[in-house]
């Protein structure tokens, strides 16, 4: 009789606890990165970035870039972390898109085209962000899968250089 307790109150525990947790987005309780936008620019310029995000609490976080043209054809991407987000809200300032995506030279300079950025991130693990650091956090914190957040930027432009804007070298 007394593993049908036991088995009973796991059965509670999945459907009235981890099922919830399980269930709530990343943007709620962890991250919510906001709308991703970069701005038109010209061929040789990075896209200059406008962000604003809200990190909810301190968390471990890997995020992934992807820049895809016209076409759906990966113009470059990007992959960086884990890293630990502090918890803060706020605009990045002065960043391009050559800093949202560093390991991949070819962000930094796009060739003429009209082009949308996916960028995801994984919380990695998200018990883990609520329970303090130590053997509680080892033992547990991986019980939940990993929360995601995926945000693609609006169509932004890399646009020819203006002959006329350039000086004559003669």
């Amino acid at each position: 009789m007394k593993l049908n307790h036991v088995a009973g109150a796991g059965v509670l525990f999945v459907l009235f606890v981890y099922l919830p947790l399980t269930l709530i987005p990343a943007t709620v309780a962890w991250y919510n990165p906001g709308v991703v936008l970069f701005a038109d620019t010209t061929v040789g310029i990075p896209p200059a970035l406008s962000f604003y995000r809200e990190i909810k609490r301190d968390s471990l976080i890997e995020y992934s870039v992807v820049v895809r043209n016209a076409h759906g054809e990966v113009a470059c991407e990007s992959r960086g972390g884990p890293f630990q987000y502090k918890k803060q809200e706020g605009a990045l300032v002065n960043k391009t898109l050559s800093d949202w995506a560093p390991q991949d030279p070819r962000c930094a300079d796009l060739p003429e085209g009209a082009y949308r950025v996916e960028t995801t991130w994984r919380v990695v693990r998200p018990l883990g962000d609520f329970l303090p650091p130590g053997a509680l956090q080892e033992m547990f914190g991986g019980i939940l899968p990993p929360k995601y957040v995926t945000r693609l930027s609006p169509v932004f432009h890399v646009l020819p250089v203006d002959p006329k804007g350039v000086e004559d070298e003669s």
